[in-house]
């Protein structure tokens, strides 16, 4: 119990090094990258349309930058 209670009173700082690692990781690995390219390819651009908003060419173009 008090592993999960430690979890749970560190839990910005846990989402703070996911965001850091997930960011770096889109600019210099290729897991997140690889992720979001293929939902980009399977999501219908209506689906893309309510999840990232109508200006789904300009995010998928920003996305192809860091590729």
């Amino acid at each position: 119990m008090e592993i999960v209670q430690h979890f749970i009173e560190n839990i910005r700082i846990h989402d703070l090094n996911n965001k850091k690692y997930m960011e770096s990781n889109f600019f210099d690995g290729d897991t997140v990258q690889e992720y979001l390219e293929h939902y980009l390819e399977e999501l219908a651009t209506d689906d893309l349309n309510k999840l990232i908003g109508s200006n789904t060419k300009a995010v998928i173009a920003k996305l192809a930058v860091g590729s």
